[in-house]
């Protein structure tokens, strides 16, 4: 596995401010009225598909979680990239499996979405097959 969240494709990078604690590199931000990144906070519902990348300048890596409150750098993958976002324990996925953002920053499958009706947005497709995760575990998939 990759340890960097940009995997191949084109990104376009921006630089927010981090409006809250606990988010990690592979998480789904969006940006609030402050213009601060926080997490995506709707399950399956419409992002700008804003992914939180590693903190390299201050040497931290994919496993490093980012500060509140200073200028970190996120990418926004371009269709048919492919990145490495953080998905949500439990999930047991394979390859061609439709993602959607899980209300919290991570990314579920479509399938374990708490009801059809909030889904809104299929952010990605899962590109590699993972059993029943354990923990939250960074996932190769590409964005649609």
């Amino acid at each position: 596995m990759s340890n960097k969240i940009q995997i191949s494709g084109n990104f376009t990078q921006v630089e927010h401010e981090l409006g809250a604690s606990g988010i990690y590199p592979g998480m789904l931000v969006m940006v609030n009225s402050d213009d601060e990144a926080v997490v995506h906070d709707t399950e399956g519902g419409f992002a700008e598909v804003l992914i939180a990348l590693e903190d390299v300048y201050a040497g931290n890596t994919v496993d490093d979680v980012l500060t509140s409150g200073e200028l970190e750098q996120f990418g926004i993958p371009q269709p048919g990239a492919v990145f490495q976002g953080l998905v949500e324990s439990g999930q047991a996925l394979e390859i061609g499996e439709k993602m959607i953002s899980a209300g919290n920053g991570k990314f579920i499958a479509e399938n374990a979405a708490a009801s059809t009706d909030v889904v809104k947005q299929i952010v990605a497709i899962c590109r590699e097959t993972k059993t029943t995760l354990a923990a939250d575990t960074l996932v190769k998939m590409r964005r649609v």
